[in-house]
């Protein structure tokens, strides 16, 4: 049986806010490609992360799964800057 290490509180507060972020942000990307990854379900991979950030091993130097998600907070942000004006020509 594997002993599990407590994660670090820091990584647990921004695990937090990115949970509250993508609860109450409307999220209008139907994929989002990253490098090699194509995600298609996002809710699916939102849970997925959020738990895997949670519980990645505190040893290692980074958490994949935080980085993945601080990346697509990014993409979430842009969204509404990249979005166009109704009823504007251009």
């Amino acid at each position: 049986m594997q002993k599990e290490t407590a994660q670090h509180r820091e990584v647990l507060a921004e695990i937090a806010r990115l949970k509250e972020f993508f609860e109450t942000t409307p999220i209008l990307l139907k994929e989002w490609k990253e490098g090699a990854m194509i995600v298609k379900d996002i809710p699916e991979f939102l849970k997925l992360e959020l738990h895997a950030a949670a519980h990645f091993n505190p040893k290692h130097p980074f958490n994949p799964p935080l980085k993945r998600l601080l990346q697509f907070e990014i993409a979430v942000r842009n969204q509404i800057i990249s979005l166009p004006v109704q009823g504007s020509d251009q």
